[in-house]
């Protein structure tokens, strides 16, 4: 959740729809996780105020930095219950930033990275860049929005 929602998230406004909603669905995967599981009560009520602690923190959008540290609290409270350790997936490593932060970051339009499954396309007018998909890359070039770089 917290890889998807740095990616999706800046300065409070969602950029990426698909991936703060990626990161919700894992927290909404979580809380269905917990309600199979064999905890005593106190324990499953802090780990739900966790759980709504991140969600509370999507709702307001707040920082990717302090959803991280939420995400890794219930993290913590799973390796404890379930006593197995967490590992970090290579998933991790493979953060994209959105079009939007790396231009603001000083990355030329024509050198924008996207996801591997993803295709750079470029406005027509202005050179606004955009990743989508090879269906929307289609779709941009017939309705003339822009063109593939």
């Amino acid at each position: 959740s917290k890889v998807e929602y740095a990616e999706a998230v800046n300065d409070g406004i969602i950029e990426e729809m698909a991936e703060f909603q990626d990161g919700s669905a894992f927290v909404w995967r979580v809380k269905e996780l917990l309600s199979t599981m064999n905890v005593d009560s106190t324990t499953a009520s802090n780990i739900s105020s966790n759980i709504e602690a991140i969600e509370q923190a999507y709702a307001v959008r707040a920082s990717p930095s302090e959803v991280s540290a939420l995400v890794d609290n219930v993290i913590a409270d799973f390796e404890i219950v379930s006593g197995v350790e967490s590992t970090e997936s290579s998933h991790m490593e493979e953060a994209f930033q959105s079009p939007k932060k790396q231009l603001n970051s000083g990355i030329s339009p024509d050198a924008i990275e996207c996801k591997p499954e993803m295709i750079l396309v470029l406005n027509n007018n202005d050179s606004r860049p955009a990743c989508v998909t090879e269906t929307g890359a289609d779709k941009l070039e017939s309705l003339g929005w822009g063109m593939r770089a």
